[in-house]
């Protein structure tokens, strides 16, 4: 297969983040996506990989390829997304990431739902323990990520919270080489900067989305990424 240009949307919550509307199943993200013609997608729930193997299979069914994710919290507490091309490495990287989780229960009526579907949007388990919580140290996050031959970047760094910007105030040296999502249009003096949606809500997604020089396969898409082949127009 020859290389093209995947348009991507790769920080999509489902109704396993406590903060995403409960119309986000991966039935529903599928349909969206499939709508937008977007190419690749990612599911990216907090701490946790839950909902993403059957949003893969779902993709495949519809011709959307679909990497797993996560938005971890990391120790300093701002947000990371890992992404991945098995779901076999996302969970090598969420068994760590749990381990560090405290046993507190989520609030339902007050927090929203922590939901894990299946593909006909049955529900297959709440999530009690509470996602959105601190756990490993960036620097040690990054090293599992690697160990898992799998995606690094930093969460919307231009907002004023979760973010590196936010909670630390800079951009270490150590992560100047990085890549790093802006959730405006400013690049921060940032080389390496994408673009997406963020997804909450089914009309957030493609939202905001930027282009990858690959072939249509999961595991060249993050290759591709890790080779920086990629970018987005500004509007």
């Amino acid at each position: 297969m020859k290389k093209s240009i995947l348009k991507a949307d790769l920080h999509i919550h489902s109704v396993l983040s406590a903060c995403a509307s409960l119309d986000m199943s991966p039935k529903n993200i599928i349909e969206k996506a499939k709508e937008l013609n977007i190419d690749v997608i990612a599911i990216t729930d907090h701490n946790s990989c839950g909902n993403c193997e059957v949003a893969q299979r779902l993709g495949e069914k519809n011709n959307i390829i679909v990497l797993c994710g996560m938005e971890i919290t990391v120790a300093e507490e701002f947000h990371v997304v890992a992404l991945f091309s098995e779901i076999s490495q996302a969970r090598a990287v969420e068994k760590k990431l749990h381990e560090k989780l405290l046993p507190i229960e989520i609030d339902e009526d007050r927090n929203g739902y922590q939901l894990v579907v299946d593909e006909d949007e049955n529900i297959i388990r709440h999530e009690k323990i509470f996602l959105n919580q601190a756990t490993l140290p960036c620097d040690d996050v990054i090293k599992l990520v690697k160990e898992n031959d799998g995606f690094f970047f930093f969460s919307h760094i231009d907002r004023d919270y979760y973010s590196i910007l936010a909670t630390l105030g800079f951009i270490p040296d150590k992560y100047q080489d990085m890549t790093f999502e802006i959730y405006g249009f400013d690049k921060k003096g940032m080389e390496k900067t994408i673009r997406n949606s963020d997804a909450h809500f089914i009309d957030w997604i493609g939202h905001r989305c930027f282009l990858i020089e690959s072939k249509p396969d999961k595991e060249s898409v993050i290759k591709n990424l890790l080779t920086s082949n990629f970018y987005y127009k500004e509007d």
